[in-house]
């Protein structure tokens, strides 16, 4: 509740407040699961920064989970692009796992995903998507393996846990 009131106080003084439109987008992404409502704030931020990396990556993360993942992909490798030095960065490059998870692409979404571990090795959610995908691309080894470390970092986690935490389409949930 309060960050909806600190976001709302600051686009109302100025509703042209880049980062402003980025973090509301992120509450109605992450917390509404209203990904059209958070793409147009993404949008919007672009518009008003045609150069902002983190518009680029959080609307990437929009569209991944409206299922357009395609073009999220387009705009995680944008975002990635145009400030390779972030720190933020990680989650883009996580988000590109996901598009091709979403995608049906579990090759790509391992690929990436262990990419982001080699980096950030205690990063739960990629935890979490590689164990699906590995699950998925049919190695079920690996995916056991991923599923004993996921467990030692995410103790809580189960499918119950994952249903109710993360905004996945029902496409997704499906697999």
């Amino acid at each position: 509740a309060k960050a909806w009131t600190e976001v709302s106080a600051a686009l109302g003084i100025d509703q042209n407040l880049s980062d402003g439109l980025i973090s509301r987008g992120i509450l109605l992404t992450d917390f509404e699961w209203n990904w059209p409502a958070g793409e147009t704030d993404y949008r919007r931020a672009l518009e008003l920064n045609p150069n902002f990396a983190a518009a680029q990556g959080f609307l990437g993360y929009a569209l991944a989970l409206d299922g357009q993942c395609d073009r999220a992909i387009e705009h995680f490798t944008e975002a990635l692009s145009r400030s390779p030095n972030d720190p933020q960065n990680i989650l883009f490059m996580t988000g590109l796992g996901h598009a091709h998870y979403q995608a049906g692409r579990f090759g790509e979404a391992i690929r990436h995903t262990q990419d982001v571990l080699h980096q950030r090795p205690e990063y739960i959610g990629a935890h979490r998507q590689l164990c699906a995908s590995m699950a998925q691309a049919g190695r079920m080894e690996e995916a056991r393996a991923s599923l004993a470390r996921l467990k030692e970092v995410q103790p809580n986690v189960s499918l119950a846990w994952i249903e109710g935490n993360l905004p996945l389409t029902s496409e997704a949930m499906k697999r």
